[in-house]
């Protein structure tokens, strides 16, 4: 069973953005994470990435085991970008970016239309997930209008 996450990402570095190089370096270093990931234990996978604005990357990561902490998953996109680019420059307080986990699922788990299938621990994870979910929209909800406010 696949487990997926979306990870919202922003350097820690208030004067940085995704500009044009910076997506550019994000691409190259998700290559490379794909293709070093492929020989881990847990094999993990960034499937997919967006820019809902340019302050803020969206990961897609895929993982074959529930992680604990996804955004530690991401280590190695991080070291990547700070080794082997000029992305480096950003880092603010020893790290490259501010993560956090927007969204987590499990494939073929928790559908709306399968809910009536699942047995009562199964319900019980699932709701979790979605209480999680609405917890971690708030909290992102609440650190942009902070953010706002300044």
């Amino acid at each position: 069973m696949k487990h997926n996450y979306i990870i919202a990402v922003q350097f820690a570095d208030s004067r940085a953005s995704f500009d044009r190089v910076a997506q550019t370096e994000v691409k190259k270093a998700i290559d490379n994470y794909n293709k070093r990931s492929l020989i881990a234990r847990n094999k993990k996978e960034i499937t997919g990435y967006s820019y809902p604005n340019d302050l803020t990357l969206e990961v897609d990561l895929s993982s074959e085991a529930k992680l604990d902490n996804p955004t530690r998953a991401l280590r190695l996109l991080s070291e990547y970008l700070v080794k082997q680019t000029t992305l480096g420059d950003y880092v603010s307080g020893k790290q490259l970016f501010k993560m956090a986990v927007k969204e987590e699922t499990k494939e073929n788990k928790g559908a709306e239309s399968d809910f009536r299938t699942l047995s009562p621990e199964e319900r019980e994870e699932a709701i979790y997930n979605v209480l999680c979910a609405i917890k971690n929209e708030l909290k992102e909800v609440k650190l942009c209008l902070a953010s706002q406010q300044v």
